[in-house]
């Protein structure tokens, strides 16, 4: 029996990142509050992508300095589906991740909705 699997039919993947571990896993319900694509780097930042809500999700870019810097972060993600979500992140979450934690940050809402961004550190 040939075994098929697509994006909604995802069960789970491991992804081996040189600081940890990242888990994501799916099912047919979404991908409830986990990220529809694992966390990517490019050059000096970390590119991050939330849950999937009402058929779409955002993206996040994170510079390696805003780890290291202390302050909070007050921006926007991404736009998909015609709009984009206010995103904080607290001085505190952002040493949590520095230091090798896994962090969900939950947007505020934009049309009825929010995403939830899972921050993990990446080399």
């Amino acid at each position: 029996m040939e075994a098929h699997f697509d994006r909604r039919g995802f069960v789970g993947a491991l992804l081996v990142l040189p600081f940890g571990t990242f888990l994501l896993q799916c099912s047919s319900e979404k991908y409830g509050d986990n990220p529809a694509a694992a966390p990517q780097r490019s050059g000096t930042q970390t590119i991050y992508t939330s849950n999937e809500v009402n058929e779409h999700f955002h993206t996040y870019t994170m510079q390696d300095s805003v780890l290291t810097a202390g302050a909070a972060v007050d921006t926007f993600t991404t736009s998909s589906g015609g709009h984009s979500h206010p995103l904080q992140i607290s001085a505190a979450q952002l040493q949590s991740v520095a230091s090798g934690q896994t962090v969900k940050v939950t947007t505020q809402s934009a049309e009825g909705h929010t995403h939830i961004f899972t921050l993990v550190k990446v080399a």
